[in-house]
């Protein structure tokens, strides 16, 4: 069955249904959120590729520095390999 109503609709809004519209909506919202973590993150670490450096030489330090600049809480469990305590 042709839809004139709808065809005319999708054409008047470049092709993209008002679900089609929401998930771009949506997409682009996740984006920005990630753009504006990862901005925080280099803000609180400008060192940038220094940090995975820091990480291996002074491991304790450099992620209580990276938590502190995050503002979350800095649990020493995350540091033992295949500790489950953190979660």
């Amino acid at each position: 069955m042709l839809h004139p109503l709808r065809d005319a609709v999708e054409r008047w809004t470049d092709g993209m249904t008002a679900l089609g519209r929401q998930r771009e909506a949506k997409w682009a919202l996740q984006n920005r959120n990630v753009h504006e973590f990862l901005r925080d993150v280099l803000r609180a670490r400008p060192q940038g590729g220094g940090l995975f450096r820091g990480i291996r030489a002074r491991p304790e330090p450099t992620v209580g520095a990276l938590c502190a600049g995050l503002g979350i809480e800095h649990a020493p469990a995350v540091l033992q390999r295949g500790s489950r305590r953190y979660r």
